[in-house]
Formats: C-alpha cells, structure tokens, sequence
C-alpha cells in the first residue's frame, strides 16, 4: 500500500512539469529524417551512437556502490526535480547498495555533474526470475540535490496503451562498438 501512495504522490508532483517534458529541439532535428521514413518492420535498436551534449536533457547516469565493492552503472530518467526513475535490476542487491550517485550535463564521466540520492524505492514485488516482472525503482533526490532548469523531465504515459507500429527512441549509457563508455 504504501508503494502505491508514493507512485500517486509522484504522479500528481510531476503533472505540473508535462507541459515542458520530453522536449529535446536537438534530437528533433537530428532524427526527423530517420523516424519519416523509417520502416516499421526493424524491431530492433536503430543506430546505436553516442549521443549530443543536452540531445536527451532527461536521461541521467547512475553510479551504484555496493558493500562487498562492486559498482554498478545504470541509467535513469527524470520525472521530476526531486525524482528519478529507473529500473530496479539497477538495484538488484539493495541490501548492499552503499550510494547511489546521479551524474548528468554531459556524455563524459569526467565533466558529469553529480546528485546524492536520498532513499531508494524498489518496487517490491519486483522478480528478475518472472522476466524483471516491475522492474521499476524510484530515487529520491536528497534535500540539498536539485536538478537545474536545463534538465527537463521525461513525460510519462497517461495510459499503457501505445499505437500499432509506433516508432520510439531508446537512450541510455552503455558501450559502443569497442567498448568504450559512451552515452
């Protein structure tokens, strides 16, 4: 019960930010051509190449610590300035997650800028044995951690129905070709 309170309670803080989410002028321009004539029989991902500084103002990197050393990257979305969402395979081991950190305003880790998360919510009957049945997670941004003006938020679907054929964009850290991080 007290998952669906939050889910709610960010629902209702992030309705005032869709007027302004999901806008990126640099990814319109730069895919316009590609999404018009782009057949709708590829399902699989469309040119994986590192991205323009600011193409998705939405998309974070997320740095996970863990306890017995490791670290993890991952990446998340923001819905809100005080909210992030991501996958909670991200958070697989959250009983040993020491920190989470947030990085955004560039491709390269060494410019990134960074926000410490306060609380992380998994949703609980998320199972990675029942194909990532709710793999979602929360990240709450702690209080002296605010994303700035620049970073606009991703908009959130009003209902889970999506067209027949719809094309989409993925985004998100991982490696290209050589296995060099990239965004």
């Amino acid at each position: 019960m007290k998952w669906f309170f939050l889910i709610f309670f960010v629902i209702i803080q992030t309705n005032g930010y869709v007027q302004d989410c999901g806008n990126s002028e640099i990814a319109e321009r730069k895919y316009d051509g590609v999404l018009k004539n782009l057949e709708l029989t590829n399902d699989r991902v469309l040119r994986g190449n590192e991205s323009e500084l600011n193409q998705w103002p939405w998309i974070v990197h997320l740095y996970i610590d863990f306890f017995f050393g490791g670290t993890f990257n991952c990446t998340g979305s923001v819905i809100h300035p005080h909210w992030i969402l991501t996958a909670a395979h991200c958070l697989e081991w959250d009983l040993s997650v020491t920190t989470v950190d947030v990085y955004y305003g560039s491709n390269e880790k060494p410019k990134l800028e960074k926000l410490t998360v306060k609380k992380i919510y998994r949703y609980p009957k998320y199972d990675e044995k029942k194909a990532y049945y709710g793999d979602i997670a929360l990240l709450e941004l702690a209080p002296d951690s605010y994303i700035p003006e620049t970073i606009t938020p991703i908009c959130l679907f009003k209902d889970d129905q999506l067209e027949d054929e719809e094309p989409m964009v993925v985004a998100g850290w991982g490696y290209d070709l050589i296995n060099i991080s990239s965004s």
